[in-house]
């Protein structure tokens, strides 16, 4: 209700309830709704007049049914209608408290209200000691009973005294009856106090501005929905206070069809002119292209309608998401876990102390798996994995009926249907009219619109698991690019609730299929800590039997991996023949020694060696040779291998000395990079522009000849380190030149335009235009090298890597060039943007950068060039400082990206720094 602020009419109250010292407070200043996490201000000042305007209404704190507001029999009318059980609210907020009592405790709504006078009087002690008066210009003083009494009486307090339409009712029905799914595995007697300690969080909501897309992402269980929820209803609020404020959208990716702007002009009766807030929830169900064709749209309509916002909630690795547009759901404070956990479970006396088990109250989903496992008996020591698997068993466990194994198998069969289809999956089409009502019996699937869907993701996967250990579905066929971003949580709960020799097996299919994948999916596994041992299983007493037991499993892990590596497996483990190089182990106890010795001094691919006297003499002698503990864990054999094969690649991307064609760019780099330090080595300057391979060959064939005599050699001279390798590939690469008729290794790069003399910093020695034309260039070459690496070191697992997968790509960026006249500066700097470019070429990436002197406002948004399309944002932006001098520049730009893919599915542990 909208009331213009007078002067309060002594004459009109009738009872003056009981206020702190400071009477009077500005409602103007002080006052907003009473639910904490709603901060709603009860008044508005008019644009056109001036004056301010009341949104707001009183609730009953004693409302106890559902038909409106009532009060038990011990307290009369007027003891209902005064000021101590009546808080103020915003007019959403109101209505929900006497339409739904149930949801708002008597004793919470009496402490909030004791917040709002507390906040009242403090800003009214904060006006007086200011001002001492009413300031000019401002609204009537009145104190928070009188304001509650005007609204009283001038305001039917019911159930039906609503300012907008049926649907703002039944959109906050709708968004209650999410908030109610999202608590399947809560008690029906904890459900409202739950619901209770949501509302009374003050945490701040996520900002989507007007005429923006944004996309949560994070992975299952973090609380995207939560979070989308939280801003989807601040919106609501927004609407019932103002009717030009169009009622809020939310609907499952699934649901839109073929047309967003058809979707939201059916939802609204016509185009949104108003603000509106739009809310697209599970994108990751969609196939990556439909994904990619919903965000787009999305683009398209922030961009036409201003005042529309849209938040979309997401997995990781649906659709093509900018940085932008990307927003991080942080994981929860451990505290606020702890605190609903306790409110779950009813207990104000529950805390924890271990890293791992605090670890699992970093998100809503899994703070519910563990009040779940905790009120069924069982303990807080378990992995993420296993604590979301059994939150669907017990779920299913309590609210299942009799059902046939008909039904079962048509949960397992839809969860198939709707992880593999890249559109929603139509009932008709599914199955028979007797057994969709059966399987909408359980409660576990909803039919909505003709389309079927479960009521939450976690059954998706629970179903989609049972389907993997029941043989419906292979490890290995899931686990491909195209199917994994939807599959992987589905895999990893399968292989947690697996036997160990299952998991086992399900494993090494895995590796063999895709390693990217079999490595994200064990990190999911990682917390796992258990006493179970697959090498308990094996010869129990020391000697050869038992050593050559566990190095055969273990080496046939590595074997796993490596098929599914292919190519790049002889770079992480010594191969001899084609084959991994024999073994020499000695096991002893949870102890083993291992050693790979030079070609030939073994036949067989395991030998045991349990002498002690055989590793101290030397016989044969071992290239390499190490001693570790057995792995623990029922797939701890599978961790020690990625590790094994982790370290070598870690150092392959730290060098930048992944096989590439001897034609790429990134081969230029490199080749001109090894030439110079070849060259120092002979105390001959090398050329700027080019080394002549009359002057280069020599040397390198001595270099050579040298190799093939020794094991293994490294040089250091003044341009860097170099080794056996870099000098046997050098070899090959100016063979290839000289196959191609060349007669020199070329730079690269131009050389310096500018003279050295007085000139205190390599930037200096750079025209601007010169600098620009290097980073172009290099950048350019940067996007083909990417490619080149992926395809010649990943090709069965490409397209998992998020940044191959948005090829072709284009850049645009600026290099900032110090003032001239500033000697003081040491560097350019470059600002780049990845951009997804759908109808570029791969082989010539389209590159455009353009100049800027400092000072260059960084605060200036990032523009689309005219010609894109303008809906089109960055995938990465970066700014750095700008070394055009360096060797490999491109090659930097290449690794990096690189790592970045490595690093997400648990190939690499840091990130890389490249600074040479």
């Amino acid at each position: 209700m909208r009331l213009e602020a007078e002067p309060p009419d002594p004459e009109r109250i009738h009872h003056r309830p009981p206020t702190p010292s400071t009477e009077k407070t500005l409602y103007g200043t002080a006052l907003t709704c009473g639910v904490p996490s709603c901060g709603e201000p009860l008044y508005r000042r008019t644009p056109d007049t001036g004056k301010f305007l009341l949104n707001s209404r009183v609730a009953h704190i004693n409302a106890r049914s559902e038909g409106g507001p009532r009060w038990d029999g011990a307290m009369s009318e007027e003891a209902n209608r005064s000021y101590e059980n009546l808080i103020l609210m915003c007019e959403r907020h109101a209505s929900e408290i006497d339409i739904t009592p149930d949801r708002y405790p008597r004793e919470q709504l009496l402490e909030w209200k004791q917040r709002q006078s507390e906040e009242s009087e403090r800003a009214v002690s904060a006006l007086s000691a200011t001002n001492g008066a009413e300031p000019e210009g401002s609204p009537a003083f009145l104190s928070l009973g009188e304001l509650i009494e005007r609204l009283q009486k001038m305001v039917p307090s019911s159930g039906n005294s609503r300012s907008r339409a049926e649907a703002l009712e039944i959109a906050g029905r709708e968004s209650r009856g999410r908030s109610l799914v999202r608590l399947r595995s809560t008690p029906a007697e904890r459900k409202n106090a739950v619901l209770g300690w949501k509302a009374g969080r003050t945490d701040p909501v996520v900002e989507v501005p007007d005429g923006t897309l944004r996309v949560l992402v994070a992975p299952m269980g973090a609380g995207k929905s939560e979070t989308a929820e939280r801003w989807w209803d601040q919106g609501l609020t927004q609407a019932w206070t103002d009717d030009k404020v169009a009622i809020p959208l939310w609907w499952q990716a699934r649901e839109i069809g073929s047309s967003l702007f058809v979707k939201v002009q059916e939802a609204l009766g016509g185009d949104p002119v108003g603000p509106c807030r739009i809310v697209l929830d599970d994108l990751d169900t969609l196939g990556f292209q439909e994904a990619d064709r919903l965000l787009d749209e999305a683009r398209r309509l922030v961009l036409n309608w201003p005042q529309v916002s849209v938040l979309a909630t997401t997995r990781p690795g649906a659709g093509t998401v900018s940085e932008e547009e990307r927003l991080a759901v942080e994981p929860w404070p451990v505290q606020r876990g702890l605190d609903l956990l306790r409110v779950v479970i009813d207990d104000g006396h529950i805390g924890f102390g271990g890293s791992e088990t605090r670890q699992l109250l970093t998100s809503p989903l899994q703070v519910h798996a563990l009040a779940s496992r905790l009120r069924a008996g069982g303990d807080a020591q378990v992995s993420t994995s296993e604590l979301l698997a059994g939150l669907a068993d017990s779920i299913l466990e309590r609210e299942r009926p009799d059902t046939s194994a008909e039904t079962w198998d048509g949960l397992a069969r839809l969860a198939v249907r709707i992880l593999d289809s890249r559109k929603p999956v139509r009932a008709a089409s599914f199955a028979a009219h007797q057994l969709l009502w059966k399987l909408e019996d359980t409660g576990l699937v909803v039919r909505e619109n003709g389309f079927l869907r479960f009521a939450l993701p976690l059954f998706e996967q629970h179903f989609g698991a049972q389907a993997l250990k029941n043989g419906d579905v292979r490890f290995d066929a899931v686990a491909g690019a195209g199917r994994f971003p939807r599959w992987r949580y589905a895999i990893s709960f399968a292989m947690e609730t697996s036997t160990p020799e299952a998991a086992d097996r399900h494993m090494a299919a895995l590796a063999q299929a895709n390693p990217a994948a079999a490595s994200w999916v064990l990190g999911q596994l990682m917390e796992e800590e258990t006493e179970e041992s697959f090498f308990a299983e094996g010869p129990t007493t020391d000697g050869p039997e038992r050593s050559k037991w566990v190095a055969g499993h273990l080496r046939a892990a590595v074997e796993s991996w490596l098929a599914g590596l292919g190519d790049l497996g002889p770079q992480l483990e010594l191969h001899h023949g084609g084959r991994i190089a024999p073994w020499a182990v000695a096991v002893s106890g949870d102890w083993m020694n291992l050693g790979q010795p030079y070609e030939d001094a073994l036949q067989d691919d395991i030998v045991a060696l349990d002498d002690p006297d055989f590793w101290t003499t030397g016989r044969p002698k071992f290239r390499t040779r190490s001693g570790f503990l057995l792995p623990g864990g029922r797939l701890g054999r599978w961790h020690w291998a990625r590790d094994r094969l982790r370290r070598p690649l870690t150092e392959l991307v730290q060098r930048r000395i992944l096989p590439v064609a001897h034609s790429s760019p990134l081969a230029a780099e490199r080749a001109w990079y090894l030439g110079q330090m070849v060259m120092a080595m002979t105390d001959r300057k090398s050329p700027t522009e080019g080394i002549p391979l009359g002057s280069l060959r020599p040397v390198v064939n001595d270099l050579a000849r040298y190799v093939a005599r020794t094991a293994w050699s490294r040089w250091n001279g003044p341009g860097g380190e170099f080794d056996s390798g870099d000098v046997c590939w050098l070899y090959d690469h100016l063979e290839h030149l000289e196959r191609e008729q060349a007669e020199s290794v070329r730079n690269p790069r131009p050389a310096p335009d500018r003279r050295h003399a007085a000139r205190n910093f390599m930037w200096q020695c750079y025209s601007p235009e010169l600098t620009k034309e290097i980073t172009t260039d290099a950048l350019r070459d940067a996007l083909i090298g990417y490619r080149e690496l992926v395809e010649a070191n990943f090709p069965g697992y490409a397209d998992s890597f998020e940044l191959y997968r948005a090829l072709p790509i284009r850049i645009q960026g600026t290099v900032i060039m110090p003032h001239p006249e500033d000697t003081e500066a040491w560097c350019a700097t470059v600002e780049y943007h990845l951009i997804q470019d759908p109808s570029g070429k791969r082989a010539t990436p389209d590159v455009q950068i353009v100049l800027a002197e400092e000072p260059y406002d960084r605060r200036l948004p990032w523009a689309s060039d005219s010609r894109e399309d303008p809906d089109r944002l960055p995938l990465r932006s970066t700014e750095q400082v700008l070394s055009t001098n360096l060797v490999r520049q491109a090659t930097n730009w290449s690794y990096g990206w690189l790592a970045a893919d490595l690093k997400a599915f648990g190939w690499l542990t840091s990130d890389m720094l490249y600074i040479d």
